[in-house]
């Protein structure tokens, strides 16, 4: 059985890529698969599949793009409160636990 990783992003977190082809790019989180550590970005590596209609085919056709997962630690989540790629530290505030931006010390989940 494969252990399931401790991922500290959750979907439709905003997240800066640092590395790869789309390095620098910012787009909100879609998807997460916690056993391979992988999260799929939207607008962020995405592939181009041109698919011709064959007799029987139902769905779509022509050419269609579609995200690529890429790996967690190529990315940093984005603090919606100063707008940069941050850091952040976990705290139990109201017995919930909350993340909080290292640079500006605002919380970034509801508290």
């Amino acid at each position: 059985m494969k252990s399931i990783m401790k991922i500290h992003i959750k979907e439709n977190d905003t997240v800066f890529v640092l590395t790869g082809k789309d390095k620098g790019k910012q787009g909100r989180v879609l998807n997460i698969n916690r056993v391979k550590g992988k999260v799929t970005v939207e607008g962020i590596m995405v592939a181009t599949q041109h698919k011709k209609q064959t007799s029987g085919q139902r769905g779509e056709t022509g050419i269609i793009k579609t995200p690529l997962p890429i790996d967690i630690s190529n990315v940093r989540l984005v603090c919606p409160r100063c707008n940069k790629a941050t850091k952040f530290s976990r705290e139990e505030v109201k017995g919930k636990l909350v993340r909080r931006c290292k640079l500006c010390k605002e919380y970034i989940d509801q508290v």
